[in-house]
């Protein structure tokens, strides 16, 4: 989700009159989302003027944070996660085993895939 607000000023308005309008911009989002672990907020206080939105200025820093984030706790993408016989359980794989055991499961259980 992102933000972009004006900031009022000291002595009251905006000041869209003058061109001195200042900004903050906003992106928040979690992740993963089919089963969110983690929450990201980034607000970013007087953006430069040709990126001040939340998706210019916020969002590229939000992309950087969540990917070391995925890194560090070791979240898996969905695509990397295959479920095990345990309702509730996933194991991390790497996008080629997740091929293979889908080959095995159409193997046993033809017309699933």
């Amino acid at each position: 989700m992102t933000g972009t607000a004006w900031k009022p000023l000291a002595g009251g308005g905006y000041g869209e009159e003058a061109d001195e309008v200042r900004y903050v911009a906003s992106f928040a989002g979690f992740l993963p989302a089919e089963a969110p672990e983690l929450v990201i907020l980034v607000v970013v206080d007087e953006p430069a003027r040709q990126t001040y939105s939340g998706g210019r200025a916020a969002a590229p820093i939000f992309a950087d944070y969540a990917q070391f984030a995925v890194r560090q706790l070791r979240i898996p993408s969905e695509f990397e996660r295959a479920a095990v016989d345990q309702v509730g359980r996933v194991m991390a794989t790497t996008p080629a085993k997740a091929l293979d055991l889908l080959a095995v499961q159409e193997a046993a259980l033809p017309g699933i895939g």
